[in-house]
């Protein structure tokens, strides 16, 4: 989930679930990640910059966008349940973004370490891994609107 969406937690009253996998709990850290390529994103607009080992077009707009966010606010009010999925070998976000964020959070949540997933969970054995664990939280969340 990105931070748009989990910023959007506590204004959707129908959202029963919200997952996040390697989620940062504070949008200065996403601003940090781009700290060298500021100048050239405000004289062009946007830039291309490696994260992780992908590409991405970061623009103006979307750093003006996350200092508005007030991520761990919105996480505390929200009312349905929160699984955090993060893996302490995460060199993009630190595992400490998991713990304010799963901190802030009222019950019912959970807690997944990922342990030797990289950040994008590129590793294809990773990824099966949290789709199971997703797949099985979901259908307990869900089970009572699925047998109706």
């Amino acid at each position: 989930m990105g931070l748009r969406q989990l910023a959007a937690t506590s204004e959707l009253s129908d959202l029963k679930g919200v997952v996040t996998i390697g989620a940062p709990s504070d949008p200065s850290h996403i601003s940090h990640l781009f700290e060298q390529d500021k100048a050239k994103i405000e004289s062009e607009g946007e830039v291309e910059v490696d994260l992780a080992g992908r590409k991405f077009t970061i623009k103006q707009q979307f750093l003006e966008d996350i200092q508005s966010h007030k991520i761990l606010e919105r996480i505390s009010q929200f009312k349905g349940a929160l699984l955090v999925m993060h893996s302490p070998a995460d060199e993009t976000v630190s595992i400490d973004h998991a713990r304010h964020i799963y901190s802030a959070a009222k019950h019912p949540k959970s807690f997944v370490s990922l342990p030797g997933a990289d950040h994008l969970l590129l590793n294809k054995k990773d990824s099966k891994y949290v789709a199971n664990i997703i797949a099985a939280w979901a259908g307990h969340l869900f089970e009572d609107s699925l047998s109706a």
